[in-house]
């Protein structure tokens, strides 16, 4: 009976180191994907925050030729109106 217990207790040891060194393995490969997934958020921020600053550009230059066609609009309007007279 105690050669039984000896080999139960080996059992189990061997069978806890297993489940250690696969538990610490499947952290050190979750603990990789994160940083990968980390690094990918970063490249995408950066990406969100370049995209946000030229889309305020293109508004702005949109405004400036709605404006600039306003303008041309008044210019072309009082000319017709000059021209009619």
């Amino acid at each position: 009976m105690p050669e039984t217990t000896l080999i139960l207790s080996a059992g189990s040891i061997i069978g806890l180191f297993t489940f250690f060194y696969t538990f610490n393995k499947d952290t050190s490969q979750q603990a990789a994907k994160m940083s990968n997934l980390e690094t990918r958020l970063g490249h995408l921020e950066t990406e969100n925050n370049m995209i946000r600053q030229d889309l305020g550009q293109m508004k702005n230059d949109i405004h400036e030729v709605k404006v600039c066609l306003g303008k041309i609009d008044t210019k072309l309007s009082t000319i017709i109106t000059t021209s009619r007279d």
